[in-house]
């Protein structure tokens, strides 16, 4: 017995000895990758966090960028905001870039093309701590470059000339918004068509007054602001001067939207009516005046349609719905649902009114099957009649109409003034039977389609007038978005 314990004690010795072997084996190699890794590489302990300002000196000019609480700002050779994804690109590329040293004592500067009016590079660290790249004009033989680094001699590839030969402007920000991840707490937006003010309070947008003029979209709102990080401007600029503010209108702008921020910090730009196809933009953070074209202007104007939550007036609790009422364009039901199980009350279907309003699709393929059709045709039979009286309620259509309900959008708005006679109505209403959605139906009409169904092929579209006890307002939906509502396939006969 003694035997047996010790082979297994043994066993798991050389196990565990081999386990922790391995385990030590694939460190060692990981240490040795990194190693590798970081070999020959020119800023091997410095991380572009820790870095401060940057200094390029070139032949013809030289660029300044200091990091700001908000990003990075160019200091020369032109001062404006520096686009600080260019900036942090830059900084990347210039720590993953490797050297070789090739000399570290007695270097003739000269014979290397590093002894005057050459090229370099200046990091100041947070701590300000200077570290300093001076890169030859000329490549190597090979196409590389020379490198000085304190007393050491480098050689560095093609892409040290890369990092060395941007242009003046090439780190200037041409975005709208340029702040990184920050939310704002308020929202102004300012113009002749459309004006609104919003506050951002426990994570939704709200209304500035408290008194909402309609429910608001969040996720719309959320798209639109965080946008601005993706509106750019185009490359002519000017500077913010009174022959310019005047050139362009922004003594008197079409648009001016604000922005505030948690630490109090506000943002905002004046906006000028088209001029020749084109927007001037002044920034209040910039010193210059930037050119929109008209697609990026289309992402910055604001209107009702833009923010307004379209789902609203059609929203309610699924789960409290235990009684359900559908009468309109042949179609009639009455249901209660009953421990978890929905009980048909009352089901009528009016085929010819249905088939008037909502024809189904039939494919005839010539005069004799359409013949052959209509001679088909004949009274109902008693027993017809009797399948006809025993109807039953599709559940699994019914949970399908409540859930796309929700989905349903309207597309325009009216005042309550105006009016359409009702010929269809669907009311849900709780287990008390109290309404939690009454909608008001009027009768298809046609108007002209809009460009995007026009390219579609349709010229004419079907909407219908709504009511909804959710809103004061008569809205259009489109007829097709609201047929599923009107379904046959509710009620099915045994």
């Amino acid at each position: 017995m003694k035997g047996i314990w010790l082979r297994r004690l043994i066993y798991l010795i050389v196990v565990m000895g081999t386990a922790s072997f391995a385990f030590y084996q694939y460190k060692y190699s990981q240490e040795q990758e990194e190693k590798e890794e970081k070999k020959d590489l020119v800023f091997s302990s410095l991380e572009p966090n820790q870095v401060q300002s940057i200094f390029i000196r070139k032949v013809v000019e030289d660029i300044h960028l200091i990091r700001t609480e908000d990003g990075w700002n160019m200091e020369s050779s032109i001062e404006d905001m520096a686009d600080r994804d260019l900036t942090g690109d830059w900084l990347s590329s210039l720590f993953s870039e490797k050297a070789r040293i090739i000399k570290e004592k007695g270097v003739d500067w000269a014979e290397y093309g590093l002894d005057r009016n050459t090229k370099s590079i200046v990091i100041t660290t947070k701590s300000n701590e200077k570290l300093k790249l001076s890169i030859s004009n000329y490549s190597a033989f090979d196409g590389s470059f020379y490198i000085k680094k304190e007393e050491k001699l480098l050689l560095g590839g093609t892409a040290w000339a890369s990092l060395t030969g941007k242009k003046g402007d090439y780190f200037r920000s041409y975005k709208l918004l340029n702040i990184g991840k920050k939310h704002p707490k308020s929202l102004s937006y300012q113009s002749k068509a459309f004006s609104v003010s919003l506050n951002w309070e426990n994570n939704k947008w709200e209304w500035k007054d408290k008194n909402p003029v309609f429910p608001l979209s969040q996720s719309d709102l959320e798209s639109y602001w965080s946008s601005f990080s993706n509106i750019n401007f185009e490359r002519d600029t000017y500077p913010d001067t009174k022959k310019y503010r005047e050139e362009f209108y922004l003594h008197n702008p079409a648009i001016e939207l604000q922005l505030e921020f948690e630490d109090n910090k506000k943002w905002s730009v004046k906006i000028s009516p088209e001029i020749k196809g084109k927007f001037y933009v002044l920034p209040s953070t910039r010193q210059y005046i930037f050119a929109l074209n008209k697609e990026q202007m289309d992402n910055l104007l604001l209107t009702n349609k833009k923010i307004r939550d379209h789902r609203h007036p059609f929203q309610f609790k699924k789960d409290h719905v235990h009684f359900v009422e559908l009468k309109g364009y042949g179609l009639e039901v009455e249901a209660e649902k009953e421990e978890k199980k929905w009980k048909l009350l009352h089901g009528e279907i009016n085929k010819e009114i249905m088939d008037k309003i909502m024809p189904k699709s039939v494919v005839i393929k010539n005069e004799k099957d359409q013949k052959q059709k209509e001679d088909k045709k004949e009274e109902p039979t008693d027993k017809d009649k009797e399948k006809e009286a025993q109807k039953k309620l599709k559940e699994s259509e019914l949970h399908n109409i409540l859930n796309r309900i929700r989905t349903l959008f309207a597309r325009e708005y009216f005042d309550s003034e105006k009016s359409f006679t009702k010929t269809a109505q669907l009311i849900l209403k709780n287990k008390e039977k109290n309404i939690l959605l009454n909608l008001e139906f009027s009768d298809p009409f046609e108007r002209a389609a809009d460009k995007k169904n026009k390219h579609s092929g349709d010229e004419k579209i079907k909407m219908i007038y709504v009511k909804s006890s959710a809103g004061k307002e008569i809205m259009t939906i489109r007829f097709d978005d609201l047929k599923f509502i009107f379904s046959r396939d509710l009620l099915q006969i045994d």
